[in-house]
């Protein structure tokens, strides 16, 4: 196989899960979709100015 063969190759993956106690991710869940708000935002405003 040459590299640029590899290159081209594409995987997609799905996991799934089930979540069984909320109350053990719930903070951590809630600080990354407050994170990511703030990365939605940051990037809003930059290409608002660009």
């Amino acid at each position: 196989m040459h590299t640029l063969d590899i290159l081209n190759q594409v995987v997609t993956r799905t996991d799934t899960a089930t979540l069984r106690d909320q109350s053990q991710v719930e903070n951590d869940l809630n600080t990354l979709g407050f994170a990511a708000s703030k990365l939605w935002n940051v990037g809003w405003w930059f290409c608002g100015r660009v």
